[in-house]
């Protein structure tokens, strides 16, 4: 076979690939503009490291406006698959819980320092003590009292020489100054009381190991309580979370703040493939084509 009919498919199967070849190396390389005197030369940097900003927007955009929507996320996060792999984590944390030997204040000291943790348990006790009082307050605890208080007297000495010297309206007469009485107790000491009380049980609590905790609560299904909350948070708070998140921004950042050898490996990790399957078609169309260009000769 002559060698010059072969010479033409070769040469174009060459030219083919490495012209591809520059291509695709071109779409990275030069990282940075070349310079002779104040003219710089075409194509430098290249394609990606000069239009990396327009990459960026584009990027983010995409994925902030078409793929990270509320109703994907939504979609995938309330998926059949994601709420059993959700369960399932719950269930499996839940279990782990009931063997922890640890107490409740050293799990709470692995995430928070000693003055907040103190801190913390204050406001809690705080509060706690400001409910009870508060629904105290509403029950009327003097007026309950005195009421309990009048009716056992009542029957105490119903049918006794006292309680005929002693009518009704006597006694009735003697739950007023009764009931003011308890309630300025109640609002004078009720607050040091009911809060030492709130204290001393937080401590105990604070001082329990995780397992015991839990088993004071064996009849409490948490894996559904957790998972309506999921499922709510899911559905009513979702939309608010990703209207505060940029997306777009912050995916347009990052890849904006990105080395370009690091944003080159990136896309080479995606797309090597394809990008040598493009150099390689160049060989393909290059040696394709020499074999035309010998029957037009």
């Amino acid at each position: 076979m002559n060698i010059n009919v072969l010479a033409g498919p070769i040469i174009g199967g060459v030219i083919g690939y490495f012209t591809n070849y520059i291509a695709v190396k071109m779409l990275f390389r030069p990282l940075k503009p070349i310079k002779i005197g104040n003219y710089t030369l075409p194509f430098t940097p290249g394609i990606i490291p000069r239009g990396r900003k327009r990459l960026g927007t584009a990027i983010g955009n995409a994925v902030g406006q078409n793929l990270l929507t509320q109703d994907a996320l939504e979609e995938a996060l309330l998926s059949e698959e994601m709420k059993n792999k959700v369960l399932e984590d719950v269930k499996a944390f839940w279990d782990k819980q009931q063997q922890n030997e640890t107490t409740v204040k050293e799990k709470a000291l692995e995430y928070v320092n000693e003055e907040q943790y103190e801190a913390t348990q204050d406001k809690i006790e705080n509060k706690i003590t400001d409910k009870i009082l508060e629904k105290m307050d509403e029950m009327d605890i003097g007026t309950i009292i005195a009421g309990e208080g009048i009716k056992a007297i009542k029957e105490k000495i119903g049918g006794s020489f006292l309680g005929m010297m002693i009518n009704d309206s006597l006694i009735e007469s003697m739950s007023a100054p009764i009931i003011d009485a308890i309630n300025v107790y109640i609002k004078e000491n009720g607050p040091v009381i009911i809060y030492s009380k709130v204290s001393e049980e937080c401590d105990k609590l604070s001082n329990s190991q995780i397992k015991e905790v839990i088993h004071i609560a064996d009849d409490f299904d948490f894996a559904s309580v957790f998972m309506k909350g999921y499922e709510n948070l899911v559905e009513n708070e979702l939309g608010k979370i990703v209207a505060k998140i940029n997306i777009s921004s912050i995916i347009e950042k990052k890849i904006d703040e990105m080395d370009v050898l690091e944003l080159e490996e990136l896309i080479m990790s995606v797309m090597k493939k394809e990008l040598s399957a493009v150099v390689n078609l160049g060989a393909v169309i290059g040696f394709v084509l020499g074999i035309i260009n010998i029957f037009f000769r």
